[in-house]
């Protein structure tokens, strides 16, 4: 997935509501130039807002995958995953020629002027990445009908997870581009956590709201690092069961838990 129609799909949504820039700000509480910059193409919403956007104006996140690069995108596939997983290959190997595109390119294969109308920069191959992996999974926790957080992860985010087990294998572990992964996801799921917290039960014994947000953050995201850097991650409908025991423990017991096993 790339994002270069993401403006022009963003373009489309306040057209339809028949509202000027300053009217699409004011209904996201953001300024008119952020909305002018997100349709020109010099940045993009994070992941919250597109979010926020689609709940605002009803607009099914999974339409959003629908519009996105159907066009240009599909004939030359092949190359542009040569060159994500260059990027990926590089990284793995903690090697800082990763954020050389041009070695990048060298390492895939693919032609350096072809390469680059996919990407111009290490970094857009990294937010690429990121953004493919948290819109896959920001869509399957909004979509999903299950009503308590847990239930949402355990039996609809773990499989979406595996799925790009490769790619999380290398953001979690290499030591060039995981503190830039860990920062990115901390600071997405944050919120998405605050915002459904009343259904989550982690056993804790009533810390403020927003130390509880980030415990109950970085518990999760620790879960999943684990289970996804291993060698050969389980099956998510094995690994299932560990989460659900995980997630019934309280600090108490996982310290219980070291101390019986030393």
């Amino acid at each position: 997935m790339t994002f270069k129609y993401i403006p022009k799909f963003l373009l489309n949504i306040r057209v339809d509501q028949g509202l000027t820039q300053a009217e699409f700000a004011d209904r996201l509480f953001i300024s008119p130039k952020t909305i002018s910059n997100w349709e020109r193409g010099i940045n993009l919403p994070p992941l919250d807002v597109l979010i926020n956007i689609s709940k605002t104006f009803q607009v099914p996140l999974a339409r959003l995958f629908e519009q996105i690069d159907q066009k240009n995108f599909t004939v030359h596939d092949a190359e542009r995953k040569k060159i994500i997983n260059a990027f990926l290959l590089l990284a793995s190997q903690n090697n800082i020629n990763c954020y050389d595109i041009n070695n990048v390119i060298a390492e895939s294969g693919v032609s350096h002027d072809l390469a680059l109308t996919f990407f111009r920069s290490s970094a857009e191959i990294l937010q690429d990445i990121e953004q493919t992996i948290n819109m896959a999974i920001l869509s399957t926790l909004t979509e999903s009908k299950a009503n308590k957080l847990l239930e949402k992860i355990s039996d609809e985010l773990l499989p979406v997870l595996y799925d790009h087990h490769s790619a999380l294998k290398v953001l979690y572990s290499s030591d060039v581009i995981s503190g830039h992964w860990l920062h990115s996801l901390q600071k997405t799921y944050i919120k998405w956590i605050s915002d459904n917290l009343t259904n989550c039960q982690f056993n804790i014994l009533n810390p403020s709201q927003s130390v509880t947000v980030e415990l109950s953050t970085k518990f999760l995201l620790a879960i999943f690092e684990t289970w996804l850097t291993q060698p050969f991650p389980e099956d998510p409908i094995i690994f299932r069961s560990t989460f659900g025991q995980l997630t019934n423990m309280s600090i108490v017991d996982c310290f219980n838990y070291v101390d019986s096993n030393n």
